[in-house]
């Protein structure tokens, strides 16, 4: 059967600035991955993607010939990589000390379901200040309702929030984003249910 990839050839892709980490707003890994092929990628000389989805999975949803795939998972299994926060840290330190790339991260609240907010945020504070000095770019898929606004604001302040807009990328400052995460804060409270491989369960939600 022929792969499905999900290319939206009718947007402009978003250009890349090197030496920052960015969160993108996605609720799936699919959607995660409409923001990693709208992204400008051609000046990269690697790609890398963390997920919580094996290769085997990815290659319905994405063309991986061209990108480094890592499992995020405590299976031992071939392209795995342990949900260990030093391991992960370990391992951008070591791309950023090649050449030119883009990273792209998703699992981040399964992450701190195992490690703690403020382990996770610790982390993300090394790896801005080291991709601050580098020719690299780091994109981290943000699910916003598994934080509450308090550990939103300090995750956006270390990784600001690219949205998607008609055509294009934009970056949004901290204070310009603090609105809608408040609001969706006040309407519903849910403490996700992940499974092993840190996927959200589906929940249904009953409207207020």
């Amino acid at each position: 059967m022929k792969p499905i990839y999900l290319h939206l050839q009718a947007h402009t892709r978003g250009s890349n600035v090197t030496g920052r980490i960015h969160t993108l707003q996605a609720e799936s890994t699919e959607s995660f991955v409409e923001y990693i092929d709208r992204i400008d990628t051609s000046d990269a000389q690697v790609l890398a993607f963390i997920s919580r989805f094996p290769a085997s999975r990815l290659m319905h949803l994405l063309d991986i010939s061209e990108i480094q795939c890592y499992w995020l998972t405590n299976s031992d299994a071939t392209g795995a990589m342990e949900p260990s926060l030093e391991k992960i840290n370990h391992f951008s330190e070591s791309l950023i000390g090649s050449g030119r790339g883009i990273l792209f991260i998703e699992g981040l609240e399964w992450l701190t379901s195992i490690h703690g907010f403020e382990a996770v945020h610790s982390m993300l504070r090394s790896m801005a200040e080291k991709v601050a000095l580098s020719d690299w770019t780091f994109y981290l898929s943000l699910y916003e309702s598994s934080f509450n606004p308090q550990e939103l604001s300090r995750i956006l302040r270390e990784a600001p929030l690219y949205e998607i807009e008609m055509n294009d990328l934009r970056v949004h400052d901290v204070d310009e984003i603090n609105t809608p995460f408040q609001q969706s804060s006040e309407q519903t409270n849910v403490e996700m249910d992940l499974n092993e491989d840190g996927t959200p369960k589906l929940v249904l939600l009953t409207k207020l």
